[in-house]
């Protein structure tokens, strides 16, 4: 972390921000230096992650140097903010409460922006033995054998699907009551990566005002959740082009909403959507997402009644299925999980990844199973030898296509 310098940012610890309910929220207050007299332009950070982490002094750091009140506040639950931690119930309330407090200060000239940040909260993963978690059913009580009795998982599995627990919470059906810029960041690779442009295509075809859906912009990267850490992710490689300066991105953004100066850049004025093109490896600007000269073209997952592998006779084909075509079945079983290469993380779930490998290991796992199968079968028609270990692949070769079904 570099040491903020007081001579150009003054902080002012754990300041407590009224709810309308009674309860107290913490907020870190990084004020310009001298901040006497003057009011600046605010932005919000709220988060689950703790305010004094050493990502948000940074971040709080960089805007308070550039002439912006940053407010890091504990979202409620957490950190030094009082209450219960309870997913998404209480952000929209905490979050209109906590803009209002900020506009209301002496020290603001009553402009406030929000800076988001990703709403998980990261665990321990090396403190859990996760192969014993993996295969535990139900679903529902798998957060007893993580270690603990966790209420926002069971909600979670309690409600999976869209229904009427949700629908006080979510913003989706709520596009038409926004009017607000927003820069929608995210990665390709981010695991939500596909709430970012379904956000962005929200609010430029449902937003409030005429202003506030021309006033959206859309940035995606090759990246992962963490976005914009690196231009590797696994073992690809996207470039010297992959890493860019966002703080400088959302620094134009904010100086064009929250100070009225227009600048030059993807983050104001320009074409409002950027993109990162994988395999070419550049940035390229557009007028739209989707874009309006997308061809679009259905897909069909076909086969003859053996996909069970990348060995199988399973396609991607642009023509429909017949309905006399065989159907594929594959057996469901935690404990003999499709293998994952990727390491298991709170921050990144599966990337770019070749499974070429993993596939062959997975077949070949399968292969012996159903070879070692007739090898039991021919022992118990016999009723004294089995096969030898040299005969079973040639038998699985003639066996293979009465055998859909691997497990």
């Amino acid at each position: 972390m570099i040491p903020i310098d007081p001579t150009h940012v003054r902080i002012e610890f754990d300041q407590r921000v009224p709810m309308r309910d009674g309860i107290t929220l913490s907020a870190n207050v990084f004020l310009p230096a001298p901040a006497a007299d003057q009011r600046y332009p605010t932005i919000l950070m709220r988060t689950p992650y703790l305010k004094g982490s050493e990502p948000s002094f940074d971040t709080a750091r960089y805007f308070a140097e550039r002439g912006y009140v940053f407010v890091a506040m504990d979202v409620r639950g957490r950190g030094d903010s009082d209450g219960d931690f309870t997913p998404y119930v209480h952000d929209g309330r905490d979050g209109y409460d906590a803009i209002e407090w900020c506009a209301g200060q002496p020290w603001s000239d009553g402009r406030v922006g929000l800076h988001l940040v990703s709403g998980r909260v990261t665990q321990p993963m090396e403190a859990v033995d996760w192969e014993r978690v993996y295969p535990h059913l139900p679903l529902l009580t798998m957060d007893e054998r993580a270690g603990r009795r966790n209420a926002h998982w069971r909600t979670q599995i309690e409600h999976a699907q869209l229904d009427a627990h949700w629908e006080p919470l979510r913003y989706q059906s709520k596009f038409d009551q926004l009017d607000v810029p927003v820069l929608h960041i995210s990665g390709w690779y981010d695991d939500e990566q596909i709430g970012t442009p379904l956000n962005y295509i929200g609010m430029t075809a449902h937003a409030a005002t005429a202003e506030a859906r021309a006033s959206q912009r859309l940035l995606m990267g090759p990246w992962g959740h963490s976005i914009n850490r690196a231009a590797k992710l696994g073992e690809v490689d996207f470039g010297p082009e992959a890493v860019i300066d966002l703080r400088g991105e959302e620094l134009r953004w904010f100086d064009r909403w929250l100070k009225r100066q227009a600048a030059e850049g993807p983050a104001d004025g320009g074409a409002p959507v950027r993109v990162f093109v994988m395999g070419a490896n550049k940035w390229r600007d557009e007028r739209e997402w989707p874009l309006a000269r997308t061809q679009w073209t259905a897909y069909y997952l076909r086969s003859n009644g053996r996909a069970n592998s990348r060995f199988g006779d399973g396609s991607l084909a642009t023509e429909a299925p017949p309905a006399d075509e065989p159907p594929d079945r594959y057996r469901y079983d935690p404990a003999r999980p499709v293998p994952f290469i990727t390491e298991p993380t709170s921050s990144q779930i599966g990337g770019p990844d070749d499974y070429a490998a993993a596939g062959h290991r997975f077949h070949g796992q399968a292969a012996r199973r159903v070879a070692d199968r007739l090898r039991a079968a021919a022992l118990r028609r016999d009723g004294s030898r089995a096969l030898p270990r040299g005969h079973g692949s040639s038998s699985l070769n003639r066996a293979w296509p009465r055998l859909p079904v691997l497990d």
